[in-house]
C-alpha cells in the first residue's frame, strides 16, 4: 500500500508485482488502525491507471475490471471500522467517494475501448445489450453473447457474483461518464434490428427445414455484420434471448425506418400464427410481450424535416412537436367568431409576411434574421430554454403581434 501511495515514479520497477499483489492481499487482510490510516493515502485513481496500462485485450480489460469491482467493495466494507478505530469524523468512505468513482470510469471506459477495438462490428450491440436491468439472469454466464454476438463475455471467468455488472450498466447509460460510449436510442434500434433479424432467420430456417415458400421475401434478414457475427439460424437459445429481451430495447429504441419495417413484419397476422407454431420452448408470454412491445414502438411518433428546423437538433423537435400539439389544442379557442390560428400556422405566416424577399425595405432581412431565431424557438417556453439574460423567446402573443404588423390584409390566408 505504502510503496503504490508513494509520490516517486515506481522506485523499484515493480508496480505490475504491487498492482496485483495489492488487490490480492487487501482482500484477506484484517483491519487495524495501521492499515486504516494507510487507506487514506491510497490512490484509487493512481492505482487504475496503472492496472490497465498493461491490458493486451478484452479479456485482461474485464480481469482489471473485476479487481477494481472486489478493491472497491473491500474499501467500503472498512467504514464501520475507520470510524471506530479512527474516530467519528474519518470517513473512509466519503474521503475516496470521488476518486473511486473515477477509478470506476477509467475501467470502464477500458472495457468499452477493447471491446469496441476487438469486435468493431458487433461491439457496440454487445455494450447496448448490457444495459437490460435482467441482463445477469439472461446471460447464462457468458453464453448467450457468444451465441448472439460471437463475442466472450469474460466477466463471468472472474467474477464469483455477477452484481458487479451494474457498475458497468451504470456507466454505459451516463451520458457525462461514458461520453463517447453512451447508449442512446440510435443503438438501441439497431440492436433491436439485429435482434428481429434473429427472430426472422429462425422462422425462415425452420420453414425452409420443412419444404415451405417462404413468405415476406421482401424483408431483408442479411445484416451488416455478416453472417460469421450471426448465431445459426436454428440456434433456440438465441431465439429465447431475442424474444425475452427485445421489448426492453424496442422501449428505448429511436424510430428507425429499417426497424419499422422489420418490426411491422412481425405483426403479420400469419407470421403471427406461424412463431406460436415453430418457436416450441418459448414461453406464450414472452410472445404475447413482445407483439406488445413492437405494437407501441410503431405507435411511436417520428421527427420528420418538417418538425426540425435548420441547426435545430431532433431533442429539441422532438419538444417543439410535443408543445406544439399542447398549443394548438389550446389555441382551439374561438376568438372574435374565428378560430385561432394555430403557432405552427402563425410561425409559417409570419416567416413568410417578413421573407427578404418579400420586404422591400432595408429592414426586412434584420427582422428576418430576428424572426427565424425568435420564432423557431417559439414553442420552447421553459426557463431553461431562455437565453442569457434570462429573456424568454417569442411566445404565442408576440406571433400574433407581428402578424397584425407585418402579414397581409384580412382575409388573405
Amino acid at each position: 500500500m505504502r510503496e503504490h501511495s508513494d509520490d516517486t515514479e515506481d522506485p523499484y520497477d515493480c508496480g505490475n508485482a504491487i498492482i496485483i499483489w495489492l488487490n490480492s492481499v487487501m482482500l484477506e487482510a484484517s483491519p487495524t488502525t495501521e492499515l486504516l490510516l494507510d487507506c487514506f493515502d491510497f490512490d484509487p485513481v493512481k492505482w487504475a491507471s496503472m492496472l490497465i496500462q498493461g491490458n493486451a485485450d478484452l479479456q485482461d480489460a474485464f480481469f482489471d475490471y473485476t479487481k477494481m469491482l472486489d478493491l472497491r467493495n473491500w474499501f467500503q466494507t472498512q467504514e464501520a471500522y475507520a470510524l471506530e478505530y479512527l474516530g467519528p469524523t474519518q470517513s473512509l468512505n466519503a474521503h475516496h467517494s470521488r476518486s473511486w468513482e473515477v477509478a470506476s470510469d477509467l475501467i470502464c471506459e477500458e472495457v468499452c475501448r477493447t471491446l469496441h477495438k476487438e469486435h468493431p462490428k458487433s461491439g457496440e450491440n454487445v455494450a447496448t445489450a448490457i444495459t437490460h436491468p435482467e441482463i445477469a439472469d439472461i446471460l447464462n454466464k457468458g453464453e448467450i453473447f457468444d451465441r448472439v454476438f460471437r463475442v466472450k463475455f469474460y466477466l463471468y471467468f472472474y467474477s464469483k457474483v455477477f452484481s458487479g455488472i451494474t457498475a458497468i450498466q451504470k456507466y454505459l447509460r451516463d451520458p457525462e461518464h461514458a461520453g463517447m460510449y453512451f447508449v442512446n436510442g440510435g443503438m438501441y434500434a439497431s440492436l433491436s434490428i439485429h435482434l428481429l433479424k434473429v427472430v426472422l432467420r429462425f422462422q425462415y430456417s425452420s420453414e425452409d427445414e420443412h419444404g415451405k415458400q417462404k413468405e415476406n421475401d421482401d424483408i431483408d434478414t442479411s445484416n451488416d455484420m455478416g453472417d460469421e457475427d450471426m448465431p445459426s439460424p436454428d440456434d433456440k437459445k438465441a431465439l429465447d434471448f431475442a424474444i425475452s429481451s427485445l421489448p426492453f430495447y424496442l422501449s428505448n429504441a429511436d424510430c428507425n425506418p429499417k426497424l419499422v419495417e422489420l418490426a411491422r413484419s412481425m405483426l403479420n397476422p400469419k407470421m403471427k400464427e406461424k412463431m406460436l407454431e415453430l418457436y416450441e420452448g418459448v414461453e406464450y408470454e414472452e410472445i404475447e410481450q413482445l407483439w406488445e412491445a413492437i405494437d407501441l414502438y410503431l405507435k411511436k411518433e417520428p421527427v420528420t424535416p418538417n418538425d426540425a428546423q435548420p441547426n435545430e437538433s431532433q431533442a429539441v423537435a422532438a419538444r417543439f412537436r410535443t408543445d406544439k400539439r399542447r398549443r394548438e389544442s389550446n389555441d382551439d379557442l374561438e376568438v372574435t367568431g374565428a378560430p385561432a390560428l394555430s403557432l405552427s400556422s402563425k410561425r409559417i405566416k409570419v416567416m413568410d409576411a417578413l421573407s427578404p424577399t418579400e420586404a422591400g425595405s432595408k429592414t426586412g432581412p434584420d427582422l428576418f434574421a430576428l424572426a427565424d431565431y425568435n420564432i423557431s424557438n417559439a414553442a420552447l417556453d421553459d426557463p431553461a430554454f431562455s437565453d442569457g439574460h434570462g429573456i424568454d423567446y417569442l411566445s404565442s402573443d408576440i406571433l400574433d403581434r407581428f402578424l397584425e404588423t407585418f402579414g397581409p390584409r384580412e382575409g388573405a390566408f
